[in-house]
């Protein structure tokens, strides 16, 4: 990130009192897991210091079995039957949405479940698309597309108006959400999530795929920032996005899928991956509205 938007971004959150920061059981959680000495006895009693996230946990453990077993009723067979990459990924999506809070807003057909679904949406993509393209297994695909619109729910939180007002220059301008946001603030959400991806300490490699997931066309982007662009893309063609964003991109069509083949020697049938998501849409819903406490 430049020097400018850098200014930029400290200056318009420096006054801002009680920040919305990642919850002490995460930074514990993620110190606990790469310790060698981790056990799931000790993780199931770390998390039972926080009910509500065991009863969150236990409910998104259930919705993942989705039949194909007897449903778990503790939080040590939870441990045991997601294991630690999954259940970080569960401790991480409960923590952001405690993060951040939704009030009444002005914009038409703004629904913060849609806002959450569109990231766990892109989240399972990017997912889905690293292990279709045989690119090494990493937690970082699932990570970078939960947390990549991170910035957006920073500018939400922190200056309602203001992206109240962004929102509608972009629906007014006909214009796409990061190009509304420069021209109103200078920076995009891009620039914002990034910011504080790195001051939440996330890995270099989530940084510059949150950084970059608009500007693939701009830089030499490395594997995850170029599956987290398309996994961003093709949850709105499945329609994990707001009325006003753009859905009618031919994502079989982009000339990104070039870059791709430069990276990997798979071939990948884009529109099955499409029917992929479509076909998973309904898993998505289910527990973004157990996250939120919906069911």
């Amino acid at each position: 990130m430049d020097d400018k938007k850098l200014e930029i971004i400290e200056k318009m959150f420096s006054g801002k009192e009680n920040l919305p920061t990642l919850p002490s059981i995460f930074g514990e959680f993620n110190v606990m897991i790469n310790s060698p000495s981790v056990s799931p006895r000790k993780i199931a009693a770390l998390i039972k210091k926080d009910q509500s996230m065991v009863i969150k946990i236990i409910k998104l453990c259930n919705i993942a079995l989705h039949g194909k077993r007897e449903e778990i009723g503790d939080i040590a067979n939870a441990v045991a039957y997601l294991g630690l990459n999954k259940l970080k990924r569960i401790v991480l999506e409960i923590s952001l949405t405690r993060m951040f809070t939704f009030g009444p807003s002005h914009i038409p057909d703004f629904n913060p479940i849609v806002f959450w679904e569109h990231s766990l949406g892109t989240a399972f993509f990017s997912e889905l698309l690293a292990r279709s393209l045989d690119f090494p297994q990493n937690e970082n695909f699932y990570l970078a597309g939960l947390m990549h619109d991170v910035g957006k729910k920073m500018l939400y939180n922190c200056f309602p108006e203001t992206f109240e007002e962004v929102v509608f220059n972009q629906i007014n301008d006909g214009i796409k959400d990061y190009e509304a946001e420069m021209e109103y603030l200078g920076v995009d959400h891009a620039d914002i999530g990034a910011f504080f991806a790195e001051k939440w300490r996330f890995n270099e490699n989530i940084i510059k795929a949150i950084e970059n997931h608009h500007r693939i066309d701009e830089t030499e982007p490395d594997d995850v920032t170029i599956v987290v662009y398309l996994a961003n893309l093709y949850s709105k063609t499945a329609d994990l996005c707001f009325p006003w964003e753009e859905r009618s991109v031919n994502v079989a069509k982009s000339p990104t899928w070039d870059k791709v083949r430069a990276m990997t020697k798979s071939e990948v049938d884009s529109d099955k991956l499409t029917l992929m998501l479509v076909d998973a849409t309904p898993q998505i819903k289910l527990t973004v509205a157990s996250l939120l406490g919906e069911k």
